[in-house]
């Protein structure tokens, strides 16, 4: 199981890689998950989505990591927010930094962001798509 992970892992990873886009994603930690409520292989497109937003939004910023948030906090959020059921979205975090190219706006130049959301929600197929991220 653990070879399974290691090698959807890093087939996710040499995805991004391929990319094109402003953010960049070479050295980012994919933090492990365990999960009751999700498959691995629905974390793994969670975090295939995010990861190729940020390649395509985010310019001059560079992750760091992300990972999905644990089912604790997940069952949490769906209590609070009936909106965020379990079965219809899913929330990762992740970290990046900013350079000194970045256009002040939302993102300073040279901060580090960390727990940054992603808060994916299901599209009719099933995929994942964004709501909301921030």
């Amino acid at each position: 199981m653990k070879k399974l992970f290691a090698l959807t892992m890093l087939f996710v990873l040499a995805l991004t890689l391929c990319a094109c886009g402003g953010g960049k994603t070479t050295d980012a930690a994919i933090l492990p998950s365990e999960s009751e409520i999700y498959t691995q292989e629905e974390i793994d497109e969670a975090i295939q989505t995010a990861v190729g937003y940020f390649n395509r939004h985010f310019d001059g910023c560079t992750l760091r990591s992300i990972g999905y948030i644990g089912d604790m906090q997940m069952e949490r959020l769906s209590r609070e927010d009936p909106t965020c059921s379990t079965d219809t979205h899913i929330v990762l975090l992740s970290s990046f930094e900013t350079d000194s190219t970045v256009k002040p706006g939302s993102l300073m130049p040279g901060e580090t962001y960390t727990d940054w959301a992603w808060n994916l929600g299901r599209d009719d197929n099933g995929h994942w798509q964004f709501p909301s991220q921030g």
